[in-house]
């Protein structure tokens, strides 16, 4: 019987030996990253990284420069530590070019136009790509962590005002009592669209101030505290306005200084006689095109209403204002890693005084990431006509501007549009402002382009 045993497990085993191994089945990658490359200025090949210093990402792109190294690995190419220089900060990448800390450096999908961003230096046209890697994921990855942010923030439309005053020094966005409220821009964001609608108010606009019962020029509001011109301008256009941030002449230099600067189109060749103090012996020259701005030659743009034959002055000036903001916003959007590199809390706390809870900055800072996939924008203006009333200088703003503005908000926070409004057409035009120039450029002096906000709001309920 033992015999028989042995006999059955030998032909058993026999047989598991002769029977041919079914091959490992391969996953196909449920989908790749975006390009992932090594950039080099001198070096040939990939197989001259050995014993030179190869610049890697530590933080938000470190998953990226991982797999490079790995695959580095696979071709033979094994590096040390001694050979990888981790940074954290991608404007820090062209100074360790210039002064020889690097050979190559790694860069994630569009990261070189940040360098450009932070340092106006760096050309990506004066470097090589050594070999181009994209990582393959057999997993959807995991949706970030939303249960920490605010709701009313994070899924549902908000409105914040943006006020600048014509303050300067450290503190000087804080001393709201003694400086003007210049620029005024109330912000309509519906997080579900990625719409953000601009409203943007004449500082001069006639306006009843709701702590004091007067009629003033909107400017004055804040000297009432800096929730004043939120309450009024709600008022006028029957909305509550929950958030407001106030910067300053000073915190808005330093804020785009921390961006690195804005890539804005300059729409005309400009001169200004003084820069941001006043200071006569330093005047801002912009030429017309595209140029990243840093602080000064920023305000430059954003004060520009007197010089080269600007359209209508004040009104001319609020499309330049509503222009940087744009422009603010496709950095963010298109480059929301940013956000991370200079801190969203501190860096709203450097820009301007603010009335949002670090949780709500939290969460707007996760929304910003949401928009890198796509958005619009929607400039509108409250343009009136200027008049003297007991021999001051106002704007009225027309009634007609004021139901469109309306119309607008009540689309952007509800979804809805009277469709019988006399204004229906003027509600549902898109517009996106490209500045003020003179007369002779576009619609009288004012750049920019029209589209139709059906495409935004109500293209998926035609489609069904």
């Amino acid at each position: 019987m033992k015999k028989i045993f042995i006999l059955l497990i030998s032909c058993l085993m026999l047989l598991c030996a002769c029977t041919p191994k079914q091959e490992e089945e391969v996953k196909e990658p449920l989908f790749y990253s975006k390009d992932i490359r090594i950039v080099t200025k001198d070096l040939q090949s990939v197989q001259d990284l050995v014993d030179k210093k190869l610049a890697v990402h530590e933080s938000f792109d470190r998953e990226y420069s991982e797999y490079v190294l790995e695959q580095l690995a696979n071709e033979g190419i094994e590096l040390s530590e001694d050979n990888l220089v981790w940074f954290y900060d991608y404007a820090a990448i062209k100074p360790m070019i210039d002064e020889g800390e690097i050979d190559a450096w790694v860069i994630y999908d569009n990261r070189e136009d940040t360098i450009n961003g932070f340092r106006g230096d760096y050309h990506a046209e004066d470097y090589n790509t050594l070999a181009t890697y994209q990582k393959p994921y057999y997993e959807e990855k995991e949706a970030e962590d939303t249960s920490n942010l605010v709701k009313a923030l994070y899924e549902e439309p908000f409105m914040v005002m943006i006020h600048g005053l014509d303050g300067y020094g450290k503190n000087s966005l804080h001393q709201w009592r003694n400086y003007r409220n210049d620029v005024n821009h109330l912000l309509v964001v519906n997080p579900q669209k990625k719409h953000v609608l601009i409203i943007s108010i004449p500082r001069d606009t006639r306006i009843r101030n709701v702590k004091t019962g007067y009629y003033d020029k909107f400017t004055h509001f804040c000297q009432d505290g800096p929730q004043n011109p939120s309450q009024s301008l709600g008022e006028v256009l029957g909305v509550e306005i929950p958030y407001y941030c106030m910067t300053s002449f000073t915190s808005f230099v330093d804020g785009i200084n921390k961006l690195g600067g804005v890539r804005v189109n300059v729409p005309m060749n400009m001169h200004l006689d003084m820069d941001s103090n006043r200071n006569v012996a330093n005047p801002q020259r912009l030429e017309k095109g595209y140029q990243n701005l840093y602080g000064e030659s920023a305000l430059a743009l954003a004060r520009n209403r007197k010089y080269d034959g600007i359209v209508n002055n004040d009104m001319g000036r609020i499309r330049n204002q509503a222009l940087i903001i744009n422009s603010l916003i496709k950095k963010i959007a298109t480059h929301p890693y940013i956000l991370e590199m200079v801190g969203m809390s501190w860096l709203m706390d450097l820009i301007c005084e603010n009335n949002f809870s670090s949780e709500e900055k939290e969460t707007l800072f996760a929304l910003a990431k949401t928009f890198e996939e796509g958005y619009t924008i929607d400039n509108f203006f409250l343009d009136g006509e200027g008049q003297l009333i007991d021999a001051v200088y106002y704007v009225v703003t027309y009634e007609k501007n004021i139901e469109i503005a309306k119309g607008k908000i009540d689309l952007v926070m509800n979804g809805f549009v009277d469709s019988d409004s006399p204004y229906y057409e003027e509600i549902m035009k898109g517009y996106v402002s490209e500045g003020a120039g003179t007369i002779d450029d576009g619609d009288n002096g004012y750049i920019g382009s029209y589209y139709d906000l059906n495409d935004v709001f109500f293209a998926e309920k035609e489609s069904e």
